[in-house]
């Protein structure tokens, strides 16, 4: 059985995920995604100590992701752009406004 997760960062709008002409997604670069999130990406792979060297293969391993605790008031579009593999995300104790919400979706 396979489990894929899909997440889109609600905005009341349009989601940060496009495809370009040859079909590759575009994904935002960790460097201009919410600095929790840039930090806990960065933290998390082995060999990487900043976020101009994470590349979509990288993104692509990343399986859980910690961002509990981090006074995060606000996320952006883009910020989980590129996490295929994400099966675990700890968002808890944070202060995101009421704004703003993540809808997560296991297919």
């Amino acid at each position: 059985m396979s489990v894929f997760v899909v997440i889109l960062l609600i905005f009341g709008g349009q989601s940060s995920f496009s495809q370009v002409q040859n079909n590759e997604p575009t994904v935002t670069s960790v460097c201009d995604r919410t600095s929790q999130v840039q930090d806990a990406i960065v933290a998390i792979l082995p060999g990487v100590d900043d976020c101009k060297d994470v590349t979509l293969t990288h993104l692509a391993l990343i399986s859980n992701l910690n961002l509990s605790n981090q006074e995060i008031s606000t996320l952006k579009e883009g910020d989980f752009d590129g996490l295929s593999a994400l099966t675990s995300l700890s968002i808890g104790n944070n202060q995101l406004t009421s704004g703003q919400s993540i809808l997560i979706l296991w297919v």
